[in-house]
């Protein structure tokens, strides 16, 4: 195995009590500040970030108090959005809570910050954080569900942050929507009708629960896909920018024999240019049975080029993945978490390797099996950092600074020659491109 990837740990913080697979999330609020917000089974929510205290960039932890969750509620699934250009947090948090006197349980899905403005300005460096958090807890509406709720996510609607809506997988085998009334300013659930108007891929129940899904938006097109408990996998890409969405294709698969984990589309940065970008879409699935699988050109090919990850299936589990450029080499990686604490990174042998052409370029042990995995630069440097959220835990890891350094020069350098010849060139009465 290839040690070219050097990850280093920076920052570590403990739970008061174990967490799951679907609560945690990012929140980017205000503009470029992002906050991991985490919530464990028995109701406690707490925001990861770094902020200027006494003038020094600090690691802080904030326990936010949302209203309505009862001491006997668990969590079960938590997602966040900003509305109002990033002034307005939205908060969705699901929860199951026992029924006194009757066997079952009750299931809920909480909204807040869909009342009023929930921006609030710290007036000092030192005041505490949860200042900026206090009427987001207090502003709070409830639905209940008729289903066990599963993953929670969210979807633009219309090309605006105002039309941004939840979207919530359940034990009833069905993806439901959940839009803000703005006369109400407040979510409801669609009807099926409406549903299969807004969103005809979700429009009739699965064949199993729906475990994850995942949806891009590429200008006049919408890409979903969808992993199931059964091992299905389903693709759809479907005409939006009109009234009523229609689907164009449709792709399923059931090559991965087991209950699927994760699955999220990328679109690798050496396809990110608009004479590739048709063919360039890939999607990675996680499965809890087989290894880890990448399919290529899915826009074109469906699920017909894909390839394993190799190692993939060695440490039981495979639970999340996470797809992002670590290394700032201008290529993404692929990173998968196991419940076997194995974090696991792979890359492409070269840009110009054939599609699924991965490699295991780094791996290590962590003390718990992981849940969770998102990138982000939650520092604020500039570079990303991976947020690896485990079984009680959150643990946040880093290019090691010195390679980080060396590569940003050696791109300087490169910039600085493309600079000198387009120079050159314009100067002998030719026209540059670069």
């Amino acid at each position: 195995m290839s040690s070219a990837m050097e990850l280093e740990q920076s920052h570590s913080v403990s739970l008061a009590s174990q967490t799951n697979v679907y609560s945690s999330c990012v929140l980017e609020w205000p503009r470029d500040q992002h906050h991991l917000l985490v919530a464990s089974l028995h109701g406690s929510v707490i925001c990861l970030d770094y902020q200027k205290v006494s003038g020094q960039l600090r690691a802080t932890t904030t326990n936010i108090q949302f209203m309505y969750i009862p001491t006997d509620a668990e969590i079960v699934s938590m997602d966040c959005f900003c509305q109002l250009s990033g002034r307005k947090p939205v908060v969705g948090i699901t929860l199951v809570k026992p029924v006194q006197g009757v066997e079952g349980r009750a299931h809920f899905l909480n909204i807040y910050g869909a009342r009023r403005d929930c921006s609030v300005t710290v007036e000092t460096e030192d005041q505490q954080q949860g200042g900026r958090w206090k009427n987001l807890g207090e502003d709070w509406q409830t639905c209940d569900l008729a289903f066990a709720p599963l993953k929670l996510s969210h979807i633009d609607l219309g090309g605006s942050e105002e039309n941004n809506a939840f979207l919530l997988s359940g034990s009833d085998c069905r993806v439901h929507l959940f839009r803000c009334s703005q006369a109400l300013l407040t979510f409801q659930e669609d009807d099926v009708a409406t549903v299969k108007r807004l969103f005809p891929e979700f429009a009739e129940p699965f064949t199993a629960s729906v475990m994850s899904f995942d949806v891009q938006h590429q200008e006049q097109h919408r890409l979903v896909a969808v992993g199931l408990q059964s091992g299905d996998i389903q693709l759809w890409q479907t005409r939006v920018g009109s009234e009523s969405p229609s689907v164009l294709r449709r792709w399923s698969s059931s090559c991965l024999d087991g209950p699927i984990t994760s699955v999220e589309l990328f679109l690798p940065i050496c396809s990110r240019t608009a004479a590739s970008q048709d063919a360039g879409y890939s999607l990675v699935a996680t499965c809890a049975v087989e290894m880890a699988a990448v399919f290529n050109h899915v826009k074109l090919r469906g699920f017909s080029v894909g390839a394993a990850l190799p190692e993939s299936s060695k440490y039981d589990c495979v639970l999340c993945t996470c797809v992002a450029d670590l290394d700032g080499d201008g290529y993404d990686e692929i990173i998968i978490g196991t419940f076997g604490h194995m974090l696991l990174i792979y890359k492409q042998h070269s840009p110009a390797s054939i599609p699924g052409d991965f490699e295991l370029v780094y791996e290590q042990r962590l003390l718990q099996p992981i849940y969770r995995l998102m990138c982000c630069d939650i520092v604020g440097d500039g570079l990303r950092q991976l947020l690896v959220v485990t079984l009680t835990g959150v643990s946040f890891f880093q290019l090691n600074l010195g390679k980080a350094a060396d590569r940003c020069i050696a791109r300087l350098r490169v910039w600085q020659e493309m600079e000198d010849l387009r120079r050159k060139i314009s100067a002998r009465g030719h026209k540059a491109v670069v």
